[in-house]
């Protein structure tokens, strides 16, 4: 059901070469055993010894096999969780950039979320395809939630340094009528809130409201 990745082939094929040996090393022993002529004991000795290492090899080997196989299992139902709960974050975050107002950032971020919606669809692609091909969708895994990442962070940035300004902007808004040079100032923050240039206006503002505070306490001294 799951495509065995070359390493772990290896491994498997290697394993089955061991059974094969261990089971040689029983067939002996029996025949030692059975045989009608007695056996020395050392010798004896030395099969049961044998036989309990490898058979101690191959058990060893086996369960490491088998923890890979029900990893693989595991790992599919961890992708499809995945991509389930970041197609809803998508839409959600899609709906956000109506309230961004910057042609440029929303075409960045529109080129992203079509490399996103496109990673899943590749994911459930490839897990339509039996054997299923776990390394491959965990790769392509692997690029949907860097782009997702990069996505929730822009916007929630954006937004955060969005709503930062406008709360500036409407606390000197009072006193930006006082000082001539301040409502200037504060005309250029403005100008850059409404072209979509957030972070800019942001990092004004506070310049500004530094300022601001210079000139208040100018004055009531």
């Amino acid at each position: 059901y799951y495509q065995i990745d070359s390493e772990n082939l290896i491994f498997f094929n290697e394993l089955s070469t061991k059974m094969d040996e261990v089971s040689k090393d029983k067939r002996r022993l029996d025949i030692y055993l059975h045989s009608k002529d007695p056996t020395p004991y050392s010798i004896l000795t030395d099969k049961v010894i044998e036989l309990e290492n490898g058979t101690n090899e191959v058990t060893e080997n086996y369960n490491k096999f088998m923890s890979y196989v029900e990893s693989l299992k595991s790992d599919s139902e961890a992708i499809f969780k995945n991509i389930k709960d970041k197609y809803i974050l998508l839409k959600e975050y899609e709906s956000k950039l109506i309230h961004i107002n910057n042609q440029v950032f929303i075409e960045e971020v529109n080129t992203r979320l079509n490399d996103c919606y496109f990673y899943i669809d590749e994911i459930y692609s490839k897990s339509q395809i039996i054997p299923i091909d776990v390394k491959e969708m965990k790769e392509l895994c692997c690029k949907l939630d860097e782009g997702c990442n990069y996505i929730f962070t822009s916007i929630d940035e954006v937004l955060n340094d969005k709503e930062r300004a406008k709360n500036n902007i409407l606390l000197m808004n009072r006193d930006r009528c006082k000082f001539s040079e301040i409502n200037a100032l504060l005309n250029q923050v403005e100008t850059l809130y409404f072209d979509g240039n957030y972070t800019k206006a942001y990092e004004m503002s506070v310049q500004v409201l530094n300022r601001l505070k210079e000139k208040s306490g100018q004055v009531n001294q």
